[in-house]
């Protein structure tokens, strides 16, 4: 007995009350042909398995780091895409004692299904916000994907703050969302970047929260020090908020916070 696989002209055979011969379940669908000669009900697949049957995923999700456009498979119906914005860097510090760099905003993460119109979509991939030696974070871009005229944004995040060295206890707030996604069928708007705040004497101590984090990618780890110099740390992924530096020492050397992470897209094909 043969049954469905990605050849043409397959045929799946039932028994007298129309059930699969193996416990299987038949799809029905449009192209098929049906013949009953008494016994036995055969179903032949004219054109072969990605002709007929509707959802079913056409080839290996595709990931988006690059580039502006993509070209979909034929018999593609509906197309799913996942991704999030650029994350945000964290703040930096300056070469005087006690000066401190918030973290990182993560980017809006978002999803969408679109009922395919043609087999072209184009997209922007959201850029990374970069660090700056003694002062803010840079800011992070917006990721698009645009099918037949409508667009999904996901937005990028501003940057970690920071401020300069003195003998005050001070704080820094950290990166924030740019904004909520528009035109996706969910989303979770970006993570807010952790504070960073010092204390002065008797004990001088520096700390700072998270990097912010979302389903792609996670933020830079929060750390603290006790007379010390924070050189800043990376997140992992794509759209993480970058982590701050922070200095509580007499000898601090000025420095950026690390950057955040770039946007991506998945993309996912089915006919």
């Amino acid at each position: 007995m043969t049954w469905i696989d990605d050849i043409q002209g397959l045929t799946v055979v039932l028994d007298e009350n129309g059930a699969p011969v193996q416990r299987r379940s038949v799809i029905s669908f449009a192209g098929a042909a049906v013949a009953d000669d008494g016994t036995k009900t055969v179903v032949t697949i004219a054109g072969g398995v990605g002709s007929g049957i509707q959802g079913r995923l056409l080839r290996a999700p595709q990931y988006l780091t690059s580039g502006t456009s993509i070209t979909h498979p034929a018999g593609t119906r509906l197309i799913k895409v996942r991704g999030v914005g650029g994350g945000s860097a964290g703040g930096g510090c300056d070469a005087a004692a006690h000066s401190i760099g918030a973290m990182g905003a993560s980017g809006t993460y978002g999803e969408k299904t679109f009922t395919a119109a043609s087999l072209t979509s184009t997209y922007t991939i959201g850029a990374a916000g970069v660090g700056v030696s003694g002062a803010a974070g840079g800011s992070s871009g917006s990721s698009t994907f645009t099918h037949n005229g409508l667009t999904v944004t996901l937005p990028g995040a501003s940057g970690g703050q920071f401020v300069a060295g003195s003998a005050a206890s001070k704080r820094a707030a950290g990166g924030a969302s740019l904004g909520a996604a528009s035109n996706a069928d969910f989303s979770i708007q970006g993570q807010v970047g952790g504070e960073a705040f010092n204390t002065t004497a008797p004990l001088h101590s520096a700390q700072t929260g998270p990097g912010g984090s979302h389903p792609l990618g996670f933020g830079a780890p929060g750390r603290a020090a006790i007379g010390g110099l924070l050189v800043a740390i990376a997140g992992q992924g794509f759209g993480f908020g970058g982590g701050g530096r922070m200095s509580d020492t007499t000898t601090a050397a000025a420095g950026a916070g690390s950057n955040g992470g770039p946007g991506c897209w998945i993309v996912e094909e089915y006919s």
